[in-house]
C-alpha cells in the first residue's frame, strides 16, 4: 500500500485538511512575529512582495502535506537578519558616500529625513516643534559631492498659525482621491565629516522559525489529528473491502 499514491488520489480528506490548517496557521504566525520585530522596517520589507522586497512567506502542497517557506526575493535576505540578528553599527561611512551626499565648505555632508524618534515614536505635534510647512514645487539638478549629475527636489516653505519658524521638524500635506488632505511629519538631521556617528541600532534575534516549529509539532501531535488519520485509514479499509471481499 503507498501512502504518498493514496494522499495523491484523495484518500486522506480529513488529514489533509487538518495539515493544511496547520500550515496556514503557521504561515499566518511567522508573517505576524516577522511583522513584530524591531525596527519594524526589516519585517514590512521581508514580506514586501514590491520591488526590493522578500516576497513573504509561500504556502505550497508537496508530497505527503504542505509546505511553508520564505520567497528570499530580491538581493538581500531581510528574514536572515531577523532571525539571526546583527549588532549596532555606524551607517555615517554609507550615508557620505551615497550619491546623495553634498559638497560644503566643512566637506561632505547629507541631510537625513526622519520619521521618527530614536525610540521608535512617530514624530508628529504632539512631540515635537513643527518648524513650517513643506510643498514640493520641482526638481533640479545638480553635482553631487563626487561631481556626478544627480536630481534633487525642489521646495517652497510657508508657515500656518501654531507653527513655530524653529527647529528640523517640517510638514508635508498630501491631496487624497476622497478630497481630504493627509499631513505626514518630518525632521531632517544633517550627518557630515564632522558628524560622532549615525548608529543604526542592534537587531535582537527572534528565532522565529524554531518557534512556530514547536507549535507546528504540537499541533501535528494533537489528538484531533490522530482521530483524523483513524477515520481516514478506516475509510480506507472500508473501501478495499467493498472493492477486493467478493473476489
Amino acid at each position: 500500500m503507498n501512502f504518498e499514491k493514496l494522499w495523491q488520489d484523495g484518500y486522506f480528506p480529513r488529514t489533509e485538511k487538518l495539515i493544511r490548517e496547520i500550515a496556514i496557521i503557521a504561515k499566518e504566525g511567522w508573517s505576524q512575529a516577522t511583522l513584530s520585530a524591531s525596527p519594524s522596517w526589516w519585517g514590512k520589507m521581508a514580506l514586501s512582495k514590491t520591488s526590493g522586497g522578500g516576497g513573504g512567506f509561500i504556502l505550497r502542497k508537496v508530497a505527503g502535506g504542505y509546505e511553508v517557506s520564505y520567497a528570499n526575493q530580491g538581493k538581500y535576505n531581510y528574514l536572515a537578519v531577523i532571525e539571526k540578528g546583527r549588532g549596532s553599527f555606524d551607517m555615517k561611512p554609507s550615508i557620505l558616500a551615497s550619491k546623495r551626499a553634498r559638497m560644503g565648505k566643512n566637506g561632505r555632508y547629507t541631510i537625513v529625513p526622519l520619521s521618527k524618534e530614536k525610540g521608535g515614536e512617530k514624530i508628529s505635534p504632539s512631540n515635537s516643534n513643527i518648524n513650517g510647512l513643506m510643498t514640493k514645487i520641482g526638481s533640479r539638478k545638480e553635482p553631487n559631492a563626487y561631481g556626478q549629475t544627480v536630481t534633487r527636489n525642489r521646495y517652497s516653505y510657508s508657515r500656518d498659525q501654531g507653527m513655530s519658524g524653529k527647529g528640523n521638524v517640517y510638514e508635508t500635506r498630501q491631496h487624497q482621491k476622497d478630497g481630504s488632505i493627509q499631513s505626514s511629519y518630518t525632521k531632517f538631521i544633517t550627518v557630515s565629516e564632522s558628524s560622532n556617528g549615525f548608529i543604526y541600532p542592534a537587531i535582537k534575534a527572534q528565532n522565529n522559525q524554531a518557534k512556530i516549529e514547536t507549535v507546528v509539532k504540537k499541533a501535528l501531535a494533537s489528538n484531533s489529528l490522530k482521530s483524523a488519520v483513524a477515520k481516514d485509514i478506516k475509510g480506507i479499509i472500508s473501501h478495499l473491502v467493498k472493492k477486493y471481499g467478493s473476489k
